[in-house]
């Protein structure tokens, strides 16, 4: 199985034909057997969250603005720290009153999305649904902290790069997941 933040399109492009049964994108919203249903509600409110965001994402040609299909993101990774910050702030405040908002944060990036959905609950589905006994997790971004509180023995949490988490084990890099996966 394959759980992350990405929609179920951009990843089955990257995996290419050999993916996994199970994928699971938008922090669990999308799965790849169901896609997503949104209400009409839920339709309006993506509309409403992308015409809140997309004039903060045109301010700098820097700033990308995502279309998923359980929400809108944008990424700062391409400005300075302090400016990604700073647009931030602004874009939670123009989103602040609207009702049925679900915030994610992530590294240089926050999405907005109008289903509640994490990837803690969509590996506990995963394993539900394929009888698994054991997951290995291996995260880089904030939204698996999602993931990382809810394992347990024999589970095994990888964190790759710095910061705060949960995780058992961590690695500096991409390099030494593929050292550590073998």
């Amino acid at each position: 199985s394959i759980v992350s933040g990405r929609s179920i399109r951009d990843l089955v492009r990257l995996l290419g034909a050999g993916g996994p049964e199970c994928i699971v994108g938008s922090h669990g919203a999308e799965w790849m057997q169901a896609g997503v249903l949104l209400s009409a509600e839920q339709q309006l409110l993506l509309e409403r969250l992308a015409g809140a965001i997309a004039p903060i994402a045109r301010s700098n040609p820097r700033l990308v603005l995502e279309r998923k299909p359980a929400g809108v993101a944008l990424h700062v990774r391409s400005v300075e720290e302090a400016l990604g910050e700073s647009i931030t702030a602004s874009a939670l405040r123009a989103c602040s009153g609207i009702p049925g908002v679900h915030v994610k944060h992530g590294s240089k990036v926050v999405e907005f999305m109008v289903v509640n959905a994490n990837k803690g609950e969509a590996i506990a589905r995963a394993r539900r649904d394929t009888g698994a006994t054991g997951v290995i997790f291996i995260g880089d971004d904030a939204t698996d902290e999602d993931v990382f509180a809810t394992l347990a023995a024999p589970d095994v949490s990888i964190r790759v790069g710095n910061g705060a988490t949960s995780a058992l084990h961590r690695v500096p890099g991409v390099h030494e997941v593929a050292l550590a996966l073998r």
